[in-house]
C-alpha cells in the first residue's frame, strides 16, 4: 500500500513542479530540479521514486518476502489477492481454489472429463479419496466463482460454454452434496439452479430420491423452496427434474453397493414413494404423475401373478387399490369414469 501511494503522490508532485518550472518561476524551477529553495532534498527523491516497483507485478513480487512471515494460512488469502489483483481468473480457479477444495488425485482423474466436456458428476466430491474440505471453505470458494462469474466481463471464462464453466459445476455441485447431507433443504434450489442444466437434473433427481420416504409435508416444503429459482418447464425445469426421479425409480439397484452384489429392484414401495412428489408438485405435472402410477399397477399385478395367480394368496390383492387412492382424481375424484 505505501509503495503505491508513494507512486501516485509522486506522479502528482510531478505534474505540479513540471508546471510550476514550465512558468519560470525559479522556486518552481528549483523543486523540478529536485530540490527545495533552501536547497533541502524534496520527498520522494529520484533514487526513492527509481527504487518503487513500476508495475502491479513487480508491487506483490516485491512484497512476497514481507507476507511470507505472516499468520498461519493466511498463504491462500495472498494467492487470491494478487489473482484478482492481476486479473489472472484461471490461476486463481485452477491453480489455487480447486487445490484447496479438492485433492490432487481427484482432479488428475477429472482432468480428462473437463477437456472432453462430460461434466461433473453428481455424486463428484462424496467420492474420490474422501477428503472433504472445511465447509466454511467450500462456501467461500462457491461464492467466490459465482460472483466472479457475474462480476467479470463475459464472466471470465465461467459463463456457460467457458473454459472454466465445468470447474464452477463441479465446486457447486459438491457444495450442494454438502447441503443435501447438512440437511439445509432450503437452500439446495439456490445454489443447484447455478448448475448446468443436464447436472441439475441428474443432482436433484437424486436429492428428491433420498428424500423420497419423508413425510408429505417435508416433500411440499422442499417443492415450494424450489418453485421462485427452479421453473417448471426447460432443460432443467422441474419437469424434466421429476420424470428423471420417476424413471430412476424403476431401475434395479445394487443394494449392498458392491459391483460383485446381486442387483435387487427397490420394489413397488419405493416407487410408490417418489410418485409422491409428482402428486404434489401442482395439476401441471399429474400426467407425469398418472403414467407412473399405472407402471406401477401393472408392476404390481405382473408380481403377483408371477408368485401365484392375480392377486391371490399372496397378500398383496389390494396394493393396486391403495396405489390408486394416492392419485390425483383417482378412487375418490371420478378417475374410473374416465377410464
Amino acid at each position: 500500500d505505501d509503495g503505491c501511494w508513494n507512486v501516485d503522490e509522486a506522479g502528482r508532485e510531478d505534474e505540479v513542479m513540471a508546471g510550476a518550472g514550465a512558468g519560470g518561476v525559479g522556486e518552481g524551477a528549483a523543486l523540478a530540479a529536485g530540490a527545495a529553495a533552501d536547497g533541502a532534498p524534496r520527498w520522494p527523491t529520484p533514487e526513492a521514486l527509481a527504487a518503487v516497483p513500476p508495475t502491479a507485478e513487480a508491487i506483490l513480487e516485491a512484497l512476497g518476502p514481507l507476507s511470507a512471515g505472516g499468520a498461519r494460512g493466511r498463504g491462500a488469502q495472498r494467492a487470491v489477492q494478487r489473482c484478482l489483483i492481476l486479473g489472472h481468473t484461471r490461476e486463481l480457479v485452477v491453480d489455487n481454489l480447486l487445490q484447496w477444495v479438492y485433492p490432487v488425485a481427484d482432479l488428475a482423474a477429472d482432468a480428462d472429463k473437463g477437456a472432453s466436456g462430460g461434466g461433473a458428476s453428481a455424486s463428484a466430491g462424496v467420492g474420490g479419496s474422501g477428503r472433504k474440505p472445511p465447509p466454511g471453505l467450500l462456501r467461500f470458494a462457491v461464492h467466490l466463482l459465482l460472483f466472479l462469474q457475474a462480476l467479470l466481463p463475459d464472466g471470465g471464462g465461467l459463463q456457460p460454454g467457458g473454459s472454466l464453466h465445468f470447474h464452477l459445476n463441479k465446486v457447486v455441485n459438491l457444495y450442494v452434496v454438502h447441503l443435501i447431507a447438512s440437511r439445509r433443504y432450503e437452500l439446495v434450489p439456490r445454489y443447484a439452479r447455478h448448475l448446468r442444466p443436464t447436472l441439475l437434473v441428474e443432482t436433484y433427481a437424486r436429492f428428491l430420491e433420498y428424500l423420497a420416504p419423508a413425510s408429505p409435508e417435508r416433500k411440499a416444503n422442499c417443492l415450494a423452496d424450489a418453485r421462485p429459482w427452479i421453473p417448471l418447464e426447460g432443460e432443467g425445469g422441474m419437469r424434466a427434474v421429476l420424470s428423471r426421479a420417476l424413471d430412476d425409480s424403476r431401475e434395479v439397484a445394487n443394494a449392498a453397493g458392491e459391483p460383485a452384489a446381486a442387483a435387487l429392484s427397490r420394489g413397488p414401495g419405493h416407487r410408490e414413494r417418489v410418485l409422491e412428489w409428482a402428486c404434489l408438485a401442482g395439476s401441471e405435472l399429474h400426467p407425469e404423475a398418472a403414467a407412473h402410477a399405472c407402471a406401477l399397477v401393472r408392476q404390481l399385478a405382473l408380481q403377483r401373478s408371477a408368485a401365484l395367480t392375480f392377486f391371490g394368496g399372496g397378500g398383496g390383492a389390494d396394493a393396486p387399490g391403495t396405489v390408486w387412492e394416492s392419485i390425483p382424481g383417482g378412487s375418490g375424484g371420478g378417475g374410473e369414469g374416465r377410464g
